[in-house]
């Protein structure tokens, strides 16, 4: 029952580190029984193919800091796309654990239900989910802006997927779009995202640079319509911090 909970994506992020760690539980985890081929196709390495995209990218562009991570053994036997993208759209979405969202009623929402877990696993297996502090987040992030034109472009790419700003009905397809253009909505104060990598933008700064300079009152009105979302406590007290900090680089 656990191991199907996980191959669902049911589990948090606190869940997956645990159960990993203590029982060595993990999306998609093989068995004796299984062919080579289900072994490779299995969902854990679907989402290490990804991140390894992700990985090799970077090391292209000599933005990768922790090159040895390429080398473990898990890593090595791992195929690899050149548009990390790719993994999700013709691997990871179209494995749906096991699920049976072709059959009966309500197929649009179970697809769409699948993409959302999807997104968020994909984000904790980024950030630190996989390899620690060694590959987080922030060496996406931070590589933004330091990157080709191209790749630049890619990492925005993957960075909407895993926020995964969306209308809460599930029979609605993900629109993926600019942050920026996400966040300034009317409905946005109704939308769903993933609360963890939003407080990274948050924090690293990332949000705010995808507004130029002249339109902080726009960053402004972001950082209020997520205070007065459903986010939680700590997530709104970060939001409270941001607010006074914007406040005070805006005085004269």
């Amino acid at each position: 029952m656990v191991q199907a909970r996980a191959d669902a994506l049911l589990f948090d992020e606190e869940s997956l580190t645990w159960l990993s760690k203590s029982l060595d539980i993990y999306p998609g985890k093989r068995t004796d029984e299984q062919t080579e081929e289900e072994q490779v196709n299995e969902l854990h390495n679907k989402a290490r193919k990804f991140v390894k995209s992700i990985l090799k990218a970077l090391e292209a562009e000599n933005a990768l800091t922790h090159q040895e991570i390429l080398e473990q053994k898990e890593m090595k036997d791992i195929d690899y796309y050149h548009d990390p993208m790719q993994a999700v759209r013709q691997d990871l979405l179209k494995d749906v654990g096991g699920l049976c969202i072709d059959e009966g009623d309500n197929k649009a929402e179970r697809k769409n239900a699948w993409a959302l877990r999807v997104a968020r696993y994909l984000a904790y297996c980024i950030d630190g989910g996989l390899f620690g502090g060694k590959f987080t987040m922030c060496d996406i992030t931070d590589a933004i802006g330091s990157v080709n034109a191209e790749l630049n472009k890619k990492l925005q790419e993957i960075i909407e997927f895993l926020l995964h700003v969306r209308d809460p009905d599930l029979t609605l397809e993900f629109q993926q779009n600019a942050i920026a253009a996400q966040t300034l909505e009317p409905e946005f104060a109704s939308f769903h995202y993933n609360e963890k990598v939003m407080r990274h933008l948050v924090e690293s700064g990332y949000l705010r640079s995808q507004f130029p300079k002249g339109q902080e009152m726009r960053y402004s009105n972001v950082l209020a319509t997520l205070l007065l979302g459903t986010g939680t406590t700590s997530f709104k007290a970060l939001i409270c911090r941001q607010i006074l900090l914007t406040a005070g680089k805006q005085e004269p």
